[in-house]
């Protein structure tokens, strides 16, 4: 939980989405604490005073828990500005979760077209991208299908086969 994340404006956006999907649909933040997040902290305290439904473990969340928040996902929003390579992407897509992102580059290269993109920097842009996703069962179906041609792509085989040629190439 750190600024390059950009949870606050994530936050932000839920909040504005209609009471029915937030009646329905639970903001479910995974990340360990990072660094300038007394903000985000705070914003996730206040929401929860309002009765907006955000949930946060305090504690490690380990691989096989992590699978199963996945599995009961409706939706995986990454709003990151800064990512190095963005793998809650791909471990969403290998869950058959849909995917929502930034429109920054390292999200456009991973995701391509199995993720719906939106600005990171405007609340109304998530939250439209967030409502779309939650309302369209034929657009989860198929981001869902082409998230499953990104993922083996990003095959263990596959990347080692590429860091392979990349030695050889040296």
């Amino acid at each position: 939980i750190e600024p390059r994340k950009n949870l606050s404006v994530l936050l932000d956006a839920y909040s504005k989405l209609p009471e029915r999907l937030t009646g329905e649909y639970a903001l479910v933040l995974i990340g360990s604490d990072g660094w300038l997040n007394e903000e985000i902290f705070e914003k996730i305290k206040n929401l929860r005073k309002a009765n907006f439904n955000i949930i946060h473990p305090t504690i490690y969340v380990s691989d096989e828990e992590l699978s199963n928040i996945y599995a009961g996902a409706s939706l995986l929003a990454h709003p990151a500005i800064h990512e190095g390579f963005g793998m809650p992407i791909i471990e969403a897509m290998a869950s058959n979760v849909p995917v929502i992102t930034s429109n920054v580059p390292v999200m456009l290269e991973v995701a391509k077209d199995a993720a719906l993109y939106f600005n990171p920097r405007k609340e109304e842009s998530i939250k439209d991208t967030m409502e779309k996703v939650l309302l369209d069962k034929e657009l989860v179906n198929k981001l869902t299908n082409n998230g499953k041609r990104i993922v083996k792509e990003f095959s263990w085989s596959n990347s080692s086969q590429e860091l392979i040629e990349c030695i050889e190439q040296i």
